[in-house]
């Protein structure tokens, strides 16, 4: 089974509503990892203000403006602490994305979808990434 890292940021910490979407996210992850037939692996996990993330889109992508969700490859460097490859980081904006009428999970297949490799630059590649998306939220179990 796949493992999951999650450092949690936040604006408010501590209420029920914000543990029950921390257990959501790394719940959500590891079915996701599973359905993707990733094991020994991790990433970390970002819940983000939406003025963080406008500062992270900012800096990255030079994007002055909130977005939903952020992720961020790995690059190849062993870690030491732990036997598991690292993935990446995955940013999301839970107000941002709630405001947008999306939904978390979605996003959350989306950002592990770019940390192996898949992307939406081309036309071909935006079709062969929803078509992925659709097949992992199907087989994690996410209504679609």
């Amino acid at each position: 089974m796949a493992n999951l890292n999650k450092r949690v940021k936040k604006d408010n910490s501590g209420s029920i509503k914000d543990r029950r979407t921390d257990l959501f996210i790394k719940r959500s992850a590891e079915k996701i990892l599973s359905a993707l037939r990733l094991s020994g692996c991790e990433v970390d996990i970002f819940l983000v203000s939406d003025e963080l993330m406008r500062d992270i889109n900012m800096a990255y992508r030079k994007k002055d403006k909130p977005t939903t969700v952020l992720s961020f490859e790995d690059p190849d460097i062993p870690h030491p602490e732990t036997r598991l490859r690292h993935l990446g980081e995955i940013y999301l904006a839970p107000k941002y994305i709630s405001a947008h009428n999306e939904d978390i999970g979605r996003l959350l297949v989306h950002g592990i979808l770019h940390l192996v490799g898949y992307d939406h630059i081309k036309k071909t590649d935006e079709i062969r990434m929803e078509k992925k998306e659709k097949e992992i939220l199907r087989k994690a179990g996410f209504i679609i």
